[in-house]
């Protein structure tokens, strides 16, 4: 038997064989193994807090990362097959850093959580993996997470005296404020999802001041009203 090291995945194994008769090849027959070793990877990704969707598959490159609204870390862990030789690195492709992060290089696997902090809206988390034999790298395979983090606002802008159409909702932004005859003057309430850093700033756009006047800036929230006069 004949032993043969150093394979690797699309190798071939080629034996040729002769037939001669008094010296002379008559024939000669070539046969071919193409070798297929399937590639060793990743079997799992996982995030701490965090829903990747969908599920990991190392046949699969592109996923989403949701997070609850105002959570900007988690904590990352991967797992490898148990044979061959692979390299993992994790980088944060970070909007508040205008650049990328190195999270590790060479990570370990399974045993060891990798915070990544300073998550926003829209970033990325980019896993590479490679596969080396003999040294020498055979395969690079790049995961990417793409960042779901909603946004947080307000939750409600109500007025007193005064009847605001339509019904408040964070994602309309006009409305009417119909106030009773003769009446100058409201009072507003500002109340915000309860996570999320929020800066709300209230302005009077005034016709009797011809300009603007200014109600509150980082104005308190629930249970602060603010008065409006002169309108």
């Amino acid at each position: 038997a004949y032993d043969i090291p150093n394979l690797v995945h699309d190798d071939q194994i080629v034996v040729t064989v002769k037939y001669s008769v008094l010296g002379e090849v008559q024939r000669t027959t070539v046969y071919t193994w193409t070798l297929n070793i399937p590639t060793p990877g990743l079997i799992d990704v996982a995030y701490s807090p965090g829903d990747a969707s969908p599920a990991f598959d190392k046949a699969v490159y592109d996923y989403t990362l949701t997070m609850g609204m105002g959570e900007t870390t988690t904590a990352v862990t991967v797992t490898k097959e148990p044979l061959g030789d692979l390299t993992t690195d994790i980088v944060h492709v970070s909007n508040a850093a205008s650049g990328n992060v190195t999270i590790c290089s060479g990570c370990e696997y399974a045993v060891q959580a990798y915070d990544i902090p300073n998550l926003v809206h829209d970033d990325q988390i980019v896993v590479t993996v490679k596969y080396s034999v003999l040294g020498e790298v055979q395969r690079t395979t790049v995961y990417t997470w793409t960042l779901n983090i909603p946004t947080p606002g307000l939750i409600d802008v109500a007025y007193s005296p005064g009847d605001a159409s339509p019904a408040f909702d964070k994602a309309v932004y006009d409305y009417t404020l119909t106030m009773g005859m003769g009446e100058t003057t409201t009072a507003v309430t500002v109340t915000k999802e309860p996570l999320g850093d929020l800066t709300t700033d209230i302005v009077h756009v005034s016709n009797a001041a011809s300009g603007n006047v200014t109600i509150c800036s980082g104005c308190e929230y629930a249970v602060q009203a603010y008065d409006i006069p002169n309108l």
